[in-house]
């Protein structure tokens, strides 16, 4: 996958490590169900995020300016609650830490928001009703609007 989007070739930092660590460190978390996307057909990992209370989303990399991969998205979608990895310009997408998404840098701060909100029924319906909230103003549309001028300057510069 990172020779796919580049990223190998063109030396930029991934996240790719710590999906690793997070998929055996979450699985071992007592308390706490685990389901693996992976290999499940995007549109049929709505109905796992729906019955959860949040779901965790680390994208390839987090230091190319509001990039996130699509999950994030689909996350929020379903009104589940994104824990996401911090990445450059999430502001853009409307994501307040500890609002509407729980936000980190490293794994060990990852565990600590999951754990400090897992068990708060009150703070997790209050995030899930900003989620909902904020998905309203998130769709297809929208995104190609951002992209128009992203893809146009990359075009200018390649003539």
């Amino acid at each position: 996958y990172l020779r796919k989007m580049g990223l190998d070739e063109l030396g930029v930092p991934t996240d790719e490590n710590m999906r690793h660590e997070a998929m055996r460190r979450f699985f071992e978390v007592p308390g706490l169900r685990y389901h693996w996307c992976k290999g499940t057909p995007a549109v049929d990992t709505g109905d796992v995020y729906r019955r959860s209370k949040m779901a965790l989303s680390i994208s390839m990399t987090s230091r190319y300016e509001r990039y996130s991969s699509d999950r994030l998205f689909r996350i929020m979608a379903t009104g589940c609650i994104p824990v996401a990895k911090r990445f450059l310009g999430y502001e853009a997408f409307g994501l307040v830490a500890g609002e509407n998404c729980l936000l980190f840098d490293t794994l060990d701060e990852a565990e600590q928001l999951v754990m400090r909100c897992k068990d708060n029924p009150e703070l997790l319906a209050t995030m899930r009703r900003n989620v909902i909230a904020l998905s309203e103003t998130h769709s297809w549309e929208q995104r190609m609007r951002e992209l128009r001028p992203l893809i146009q300057h990359v075009q200018e510069k390649r003539v």
